[in-house]
């Protein structure tokens, strides 16, 4: 009797598991274009450390504490900030003008 018990107990918890993981796993968000170019984050800076010789951690440091690495939008047509400064882009935060390079 004791033996049953303990396999319905346990066949109970493993469907309730099964379907309990499915059903969070339905519930989570699909990954979206830009979480498959944060896959590829640690490339991109790889290549940049190598191209332009500088510490791969130091670019990434700069990188997160510039933006936490989400991509800086802006509504088309906003080009420069309330202060008349360009807006930045990227996930490093770059800007694209006469006064910091193109």
């Amino acid at each position: 009797m004791m033996k049953k018990n303990l396999i319905i107990i346990a066949l109970t918890l493993f469907s309730f598991t099964v379907n309990g993981w499915a059903q969070i796993r339905a519930d989570l968000p699909q990954k979206s274009a830009l979480d498959e170019d944060r896959d590829l984050y640690s490339l991109y800076f790889q290549l940049a450390a190598d191209e332009f010789n500088v510490p791969v951690d130091v670019l990434k440091g700069i990188s997160f504490a510039e933006t936490r690495w989400s991509h800086l939008t802006w509504a088309q047509g906003d080009t420069v900030s309330c202060m008349g400064m360009p807006h930045p882009y990227g996930i490093m935060s770059l800007w694209d003008n006469d006064l910091f390079g193109h």
